[in-house]
Order: C-alpha cells, then structure tokens, then sequence
C-alpha cells in the first residue's frame, strides 16, 4: 500500500498472493485473481487460508474512500499438501458493515475480522457467532495470549478478555 499512498515505488510483480521458501529461496504464486490482498490467516491445523481483499478506492492516504459496490469479502482456500497452493476459493463471509481490515483464527478455528463497527466472529464455515461492537472503524486486532484481544480502532484500543485462545500454526 506504500505505491498507493506514495511513498513506496510501485511494485515490480504483480498483484498476486506469494509463497517465498526460505531454505530454496523459491518464490511462486500460489493464488491470483485478487486486486490487492489485505493479509492471510491460517487454520489451527494449516490446511485451510483465509485472505481478504481492501475495497478502498486509489486516491491516495488523504483521500481514501470506501467504495461500497466492491466486495468485502473473506475467501477460504483449502492449502494443498504438497504444493502449497491455494486451491478450492470459496467466500467464507461477507462484511456488512465496512471492509474485513484484519483477521485472526482462533484455536477453535473461529474468524474474527476487523470491520466498520468492532469485531466479527465467524465459525470456519462462515455461520456469524457474534460481534464485538465498539461503535467506530477498526483497523485491527491480535490475540494478547489466552483470554485476551486487543483490538485498534482508528483513534483507541481496547482490551476485550473472554474464553478464546489463539491459534498458533507452523508452517513448514
């Protein structure tokens, strides 16, 4: 997002998600079709990838608007064992308010994503279980250890403490 705000040269690959292998200095796509992926997040076991898409339109960091008729969407991939691609994209969730700025698993494989009003939690079909309200944008979260989230919203945080513990996945 650095080209898009103007800070950064604009890319040399294109927009596509990356494997980079660190022992074979290997780099390939492993999924395409995406206009700017905002993140990836894996399940607890590492064999389904969420990635989500920003909507924002490319005006710049002080003019960035929300266009509303491009998808909010969470996608789920299923990892092939072998390859490592990503394969089988299917939508896991649809934001309704905002746009899925952040994700995390937790150990149950529960999504939650950040989005225009708090925190949405999903179970790893997509049912939505809940939402944390927090009555502004938030541009993120992360698992604090077990029982704890913060989440950043666009000028607080909060601390949210309840039951759920983070997934924590290795990846070889």
């Amino acid at each position: 997002y650095g080209f898009i705000n103007n800070f950064r040269p604009a890319p040399l690959l294109p927009n596509q998600v990356y494997r980079f292998d660190p022992t074979t200095s290997q780099l390939r796509v492993v999924a395409d079709g995406f206009d700017k992926c905002n993140g990836i997040a894996f399940s607890p076991d590492g064999r389904i990838a969420y990635m989500w898409r920003i909507i924002s339109a490319d005006t710049g960091a002080t003019g960035t608007t929300v266009d509303s008729t491009r998808p909010a969407t969470i996608y789920a991939f299923d990892v092939d064992p072998v390859t490592e691609t990503f394969l089988n994209r299917r939508v896991l969730a649809y934001m309704d308010t905002g746009i899925p700025d952040g994700v995390q698993v937790d150990s149950e494989g529960n999504v939650y994503a950040s989005c225009g009003d708090g925190v949405q939690v999903y179970d790893p079909s997509g049912v939505l279980l809940g939402k944390m309200f927090i009555n502004t944008v938030t541009a993120n979260h992360i698992f604090a250890g077990k029982g704890r989230l913060v989440i950043l919203a666009e000028t607080k945080i909060f601390l949210v403490e309840f039951a759920a513990a983070p997934s924590i996945v290795e990846l070889g």
